[in-house]
């Protein structure tokens, strides 16, 4: 949207970050539930395989799961303070969205770095590929592996798209001017809370199954 049209669709920049906040909780409340779903099959998939979830869970290097956890409180730590210094028209929010993007570089490279690991132990139960679980219950260990790369995929793919906002916020951060600056931050900043929320229910109930 040009300048031009904007300002003849929004009366004062309060009302356009209204709209773009009431956009924005709108999209973030049907992802909400597309997220519910899957966590909805997941539970039925571990009460009627409660051994198979278990036993496949603790192939999982909940270590790594625990580090990239304090990866996004931080990352969601450094883009709070980049809204708050945006609301004041500090310059320097764009070095703490930086910060967040690289901490969520590091988080997806961990990511990657464990599913690499768990495709060379067999342990992706997908077409073309051979499932080498041999625990007890080898039909519930591949329902949990199908929710676990469904899961955390489709989460690695919200963050390259939060990824992806905060480098074109940061490619135009200096030719930006006034409150545009903290609406897009400040929005910005629901999404990235919201994907960081998302891992925070994934992790203790991929990673801390207790033993059947």
């Amino acid at each position: 949207m040009s300048d031009t049209s904007r300002d003849s669709a929004f009366n004062t920049g309060t009302e356009e970050g209204i709209a773009t906040a009431f956009g924005m909780w709108i999209f973030l409340a049907s992802e909400a539930m597309m997220f519910a779903g899957l966590l909805l099959v997941y539970t039925f998939g571990r009460l009627d395989h409660a051994t198979g979830f278990a036993n496949a869970s603790s192939h999982l290097d909940w270590r790594l799961g625990a580090l990239n956890t304090a990866i996004l409180i931080c990352s969601s730590l450094a883009i709070a303070r980049a809204e708050a210094r945006a609301d004041r028209a500090d310059r320097r929010a764009g070095v703490l969205l930086a910060v967040t993007c690289l901490l969520g570089v590091l988080f997806l490279g961990i990511k990657g770095y464990e599913w690499a690991m768990e495709l060379r132990e067999g342990l992706a139960p997908f077409a073309g590929l051979a499932f080498a679980y041999d625990g007890p219950d080898a039909d519930g260990a591949a329902f949990f592996f199908r929710c676990y790369f469904i899961l955390t995929g489709l989460h690695a793919a919200h963050m390259l798209g939060g990824l992806a906002c905060i480098g074109w916020l940061l490619a135009t951060w200096r030719h930006r001017r006034g409150r545009a600056d903290f609406h897009a931050v400040r929005d910005l900043a629901l999404y990235w809370h919201f994907v960081d929320i998302v891992w925070i229910f994934l992790y203790p109930l991929l990673y801390l199954i207790a033993p059947a």
